[in-house]
């Protein structure tokens, strides 16, 4: 595919990169650049059959950002994995551990939790959620 075509800038980076634009004899001005994060696993997740988000969008997406040039516009971004600890400092740690261990095929034993942490139908528990939580949240 064409994922490959393009040289990501960094693997973390704040939200917009600004670019500075001299004109003689006239004062600096920053011109803010839209950045865009995209991971190619991120299109490896299904919520299943029945909800509407199909994480495989996202590499479809990206596939239109390529062909069409649009990432030449835009600051490109590999995003960082975030860590059980960094999620932490916005969640509380029982529900990092719950992501971590929840999974389709041992969701029963998880009732009380899923009631808890809104785990159902629109929420769904799916083979490989922490790990796409990590992903999207990086």
């Amino acid at each position: 595919t064409l994922l490959y075509t393009i040289k990501f800038e960094a693997r973390c980076s704040p939200l917009y990169c600004l670019e500075s634009h001299g004109v003689a004899g006239k004062k600096k001005m920053s011109k803010k650049r839209v950045s865009y994060f995209y991971d190619p696993e991120v299109g490896n997740f299904h919520y299943g059959a029945n909800h509407p988000m199909k994480p495989h969008r996202l590499a479809l997406t990206h596939d239109l950002v390529i062909g069409y040039g649009l990432y030449r516009k835009m600051s490109v971004f590999r995003p960082c994995r975030a860590t059980d600890q960094e999620m932490c400092k916005f969640h509380s740690v029982d529900y990092v551990d719950f992501l971590q261990r929840i999974s389709p095929h041992n969701i029963q034993g998880f009732s009380s939790l899923c009631n808890k942490f809104n785990v159902g139908d629109d929420c769904p528990a799916f083979s490989g959620l922490f790990d796409f939580c990590s992903i999207y949240t990086g």
